[in-house]
């Protein structure tokens, strides 16, 4: 046994020597020298140059806490504990894939960031250079970083690195990452050139872990273009490809440039790298589709490529009557000549080859015509559509036919069409049809201040009409002018290309003035008035009221003057007008001073919840902006975060508003900084009311990042805390999701109802509060108010009914023209579990509808050699009779010797119980009108063959007798009742 033990231990030496070998080659592959105790290593080290132009920060990605621009915001949710962003659509392809920055598998990334020198007020040089070093870490280590330039040490550090390490994602390792600034003069790396090849080593606690090396070409250069047409008008819009590859052709980055106002576009490169236009493109435009290439870049290139279209163009203004644009008008576009013909006369003729209509006039009222072939010997006739505006083709009114003796003019100088010739300047045309500029504001206090612009509100106009007849008036539809001359009355319409108010409370109201032959006293006012607000907009806060004369009151003036929600303008004196809210309404102005970022966003929250917000740009040394506040009411005012800036103060709480207030920050650049803090809790909101397994959408922005996410409901509360750093605004929080009604409670609370299928029947009924199929009433406006607010509308069919969905609350109210309807639940009859609403106060008496039926008392008789059955009337003969819809009327059968009563049968469908019923309980609809009602008989006995003549003719003269005295009991019963 001493001898098997003996073995055992010295094999087991060898066995510990041998791995103790292969363990020391393994150690001496990975470094100089190691410690076999120590589990911490460096691996993937890297380094990397950009300069502050450049296009493609990609690698820089972890610096932002914004999702990439290519990537679609409902598609990806961002764990704010660990920065990564995760896909949560189930149709993506990258369903379930984890977005970490700059390190991505199966996704290439084109753009993250191009502006970090704009948000880090360390790089306020135009000429610096960002150096980025990487490596993965396990465990904890004394990092050492050396960087090389062209061979020669530009910059050395040590410093600890671990789990915790600031600036760094924790994900199983650490991915250590430094930045440093290269600079000329100032920064942490100091060189004469910038320009070179560098390179990186790295030790973990003096051992030798790796290193990397990258290429930085230096200076960035412009390469200048413009687009025009081969007229050399410039082009604006125009899109370019380009492609930027190096030496050998390899393609480093790809994009687009859109040309400016002027035609022209620049595109940024470094030295050695090659730039080709790979194609171009405008709308109405064709391009050769030729590459051209700048070549290698050496310098940059002024003026650049001018590339010219195929097409010349015609710029059209489109102006109304009072000289304002014209937008979403149509333009046409012909070639028109004029030639002699055999009968001495001349003879016009008209071509569309070679014209393009680009599109609708913009907001300016200007739209191009592109022409890529010019017909010889034509004149270029430009003429508006008719849509929104009116237009009047000048052309045809001109030369009505083929005779006339005089050539096509080179320009009209009145109306609102021209004729150019192919000089291709530009050309103005005039709609028939007029605009007028409304602005909202609120009202005014008692000492004539206040009445702040209102942003949002819903402007109406209508063509009113009034009639004087002494010291009466008369409220009068387009059809009923009090002078009978109706019939050559032009009505006048009104409308909005965008009915809402601009932020400084205009809104532009577009018009056709009515023409009639008026009498003595007849008068057409353009009646502007301010109808509401959409719940975003800060004016939903305030109040409108507006009210029209009665009949025989006063004239739509005087009562328009008298309320500052409307106005009334006679048609002949439109002009700018202004209409106001019930409520006062006072100015907030902010004004930030000091170091002046690019753009902040600057928001106001009002008592009620609504939050308003507005991205502002320096204007000089200051930004300023103004919200508008309602007088009695407190408002918290502030600023975004904005990394690199900290304002002074953030946020204030105003006092209540009771004149024009203002709010006074200053702002100040701050030292900048990777460095992630550790994400707290800023707010928790709480969902109440979700249906179990419905899926709920949050979405809320922290400090100007969008995030998403979705919960599934569980019957109880939810809680959503929402994580950022210390001093993160939390904004914009709103919930949605199928069948939910979301409402905002309070600062940390939403309240979600569900939904609910709802049919409502409108009808007019002075007796009964019930509906039925003779009182509907169809084509019906219903509004529908949740909450006070405004929800929705709905429009009646013909039977009265209208479906809708609305939220599943108690505060669901009702109106028809602006006027409250009580809902009241049908039960029983054709519309059983309905919501009626009975209109016969809000709108007038409908009348009574009237239905023409035939009425018939018929036998059917049914000779053995006949093939179909003969009809004969054996009482008196078809008698019409006018009856009203909805009411019950009895007609009762008599007894007929000889024949047996059959029933009563409207077109064809029984309406009587029994053979033995003989009085129909007819009540009557509107789908009765033109029917016919029978009273169907039989004979008693079979009838004789259609040989047996005498018989028939015996039978014959006994039917005329019962007609007869049919006929006298039918006048008895008549005179009884």
């Amino acid at each position: 046994m001493r001898d098997k033990m003996g073995f055992d231990k010295k094999f087991a030496i060898v066995l510990i020597a041998a791995l103790s070998f292969l363990v020391a080659v393994q150690l001496a592959e990975m470094a100089d020298s190691s410690d076999a105790a120590d589990p911490t290593y460096i691996r993937s080290p890297s380094i990397k140059v950009f300069d502050h132009d450049s296009a493609d920060y990609s690698d820089l990605a972890y610096l932002s806490d914004k999702l990439p621009t290519e990537f679609s915001a409902a598609e990806w949710i961002r764990d704010t504990d660990s920065g990564l962003w995760y896909n949560v659509n189930s149709a993506s392809s990258d369903f379930g894939k984890v977005l970490r920055y700059g390190m991505m598998d199966d996704i290439t990334l084109t753009e993250i960031r191009s502006d970090i020198g704009d948000w880090s007020p360390v790089f306020t040089s135009t000429s610096f250079v960002l150096v980025q070093v990487g490596c993965d870490i396990s465990g904890d280590c004394q990092l050492g970083v050396e960087i090389k330039k062209d061979g020669t040490t530009v910059f050395t550090e040590a410093k600890a690195v671990s789990l915790n390490v600031a600036g760094c994602y924790v994900d199983g390792t650490v991915q250590g990452i430094c930045l440093y600034t290269v600079d000329t003069t100032a920064g942490d790396i100091t060189v004469a050139d910038p320009a070179g090849l560098y390179s990186l080593a790295l030790k973990c606690n003096g051992i030798a872990a790796g290193n990397a090396t990258t290429d930085y070409r230096g200076t960035i250069y412009e390469l200048h273009g413009a687009v025009k047409d081969k007229g050399g008008k410039s082009i604006t819009g125009a899109v370019l490809t380009y492609q930027i590859t190096d030496s050998e052709g390899t393609v480093m980055s790809e994009g687009s440039k859109v040309t400016g106002i002027d035609g022209k576009y620049m595109i940024n490169s470094v030295k050695g790298t090659i730039v080709n236009i790979t194609s171009i493109s405008a709308a109405g435009f064709s391009f050769s589709t030729a590459t051209y290439s700048y070549g290698t870049v050496t310098a940059d290139v002024w003026p650049g490529f001018t590339f010219f279209a195929n097409e010349n163009y015609v710029k059209v203004n489109v102006k109304d009557q009072n000289s304002r644009p014209a937008q979403n008008v149509e333009i046409s576009a012909e070639w028109y000549r004029s030639y002699a013909n055999d009968h001495g006369k001349y003879t016009y003729e008209r071509l569309t080859t070679g014209i393009w209509c680009a599109q609708a006039t913009d907001a300016d009222g200007t739209t191009l015509v592109t022409v890529s072939q010019i017909q010889a010997g034509y004149k270029l006739y430009i003429k508006g559509m008719t849509g929104q505006y009116s237009f009047v083709d000048h052309v045809n009114a001109i030369y009505p036919g083929d005779n006339f003796d005089t050539d096509l003019p080179v320009s009209l100088d009145t109306g609102n069409a021209y004729v150019n010739i192919a000089s291709f300047g530009e050309v103005t045309i005039k709609a028939d049809d007029y605009s007028a500029v409304i602005t909202v504001n609120g009202n005014v206090d008692e000492y004539m201040a206040g009445g702040a612009a209102l942003q949002g509100v819903e402007v109406r106009a209508d063509w009113y009409y009034q009639a004087q007849n002494g010291s009466d008036y008369y409220n009068r539809t387009k059809n009923n002018i009090a002078d009978g001359t109706f019939d050559v009355l032009t009505p006048g319409k009104a409308w909005f290309a965008n009915p809402y108010s601009e932020e400084d409370g205009t809104v532009i109201v577009h018009y056709t003035k009515p023409t009639w032959s008026t009498a003595t006293g007849e008068y057409a006012y353009l009646y502007v008035y301010a109808a509401g607000a959409p719940a975003s907009s800060p004016s939903s806060e305030y109040a409108f009221n507006y009210i029209l004369p009665a009949d025989g009151a006063k004239s739509v003036t005087e009562y328009a003057d008298g309320a500052v929600t409307c106005v009334a303008m006679e048609k002949d004196a439109v002009t700018a007008a202004s209409v106001a809210s019930d409520d006062v309404s006072y100015t907030l102005s902010g004004t930030i001073s000091g170091d002046m970022p690019e753009s902040v966003r600057v928001y106001c929250i009002t008592p009620s919840g609504i939050e308003m917000a507005k991205n502002v740009v320096p204007s000089g040394s200051t930004i300023t902006f103004s919200f508008t506040v309602k007088a009695g009411s407190s408002c918290k005012v502030g600023i975004d975060d904005l990394p690199g800036y900290t304002f002074t103060p953030q946020s204030q709480q105003m006092a209540s508003a009771f004149a024009d207030i203002s709010f006074t920050s200053v702002s100040a650049a701050t030292s900048w900084s990777i460095d992630r803090a550790v994400p707290t809790v800023l707010n928790t909101y709480t969902i109440t009311n979700s249906t179990v397994g419905e899926t709920i959408t949050v979405k809320y922005s922290v400090a100007g990042t969008n995030v998403t996410t979705q919960v599934h409901g569980t019957g109880a509360d939810i809680s959503i805390p929402v994580k950022g750093e210390p001093g993160n605004i939390v904004s914009s929080f709103t919930v949605s999701g199928t069948g939910l009604y979301v409402k905002w409670m309070s600062d940390t609370q939403v309240r979600v109802s569900g939904m609910t299928q709802m049919v409502i029947v409108a009808y007019y009924n002075t007796d009964a509060d019930q509906p039925d199929i003779g009182n509907t009433v169809g084509g019906q406006t219903i509004q529908i108010l949740c909450e006070g607010e405004s929800y929705g509308t709905v429009v009646t069919d013909t039977n009265g009914k209208a479906s809708t969905t609305i939220p599943d609350i108690p505060e669901i109210t009702y109106r028809v023209n602006d006027l409250s309807v009580e809902a009241v639940a049908i039960a029983g009859g054709a519309y059983d579990g309905c919501n009626g609403l009975n209109l016969k106060n809000v709108i007038p008496s409908p009348g009574s509808k009237q239905a023409t039926v035939t009425i018939r008392y018929i036998a059917t008789s049914s000779l053995q050699n006949e093939a179909t059955p003969t009809n004969v009337d054996i009482l008196t003969g078809p008698t019409m009779v006018t009856l009203t819809v909805g009411e019950n009327y009895d007609y009762t059968a008599p007894e007929v010797e000889g024949f047996t009563f059959a029933g009563w049968y409207i077109n064809g469908t029984s309406v009587s119980g029994t053979r033995d019923a003989h009085v129909c309980n007819l009540r009557v609809t509107e789908d009765m009108d033109g029917s016919t009602l029978v009273a169907s008989y039989a004979a008693e006995s079979p009838e004789p063959p259609k040989e047996n003549w005498g018989t028939t003719i015996a039978i014959g003269i006994l039917a005329v007798t019962i007609a007869i005295i049919a006929m006298i009991y039918v006048i008895l019963q008549v005179r009884r009742y």
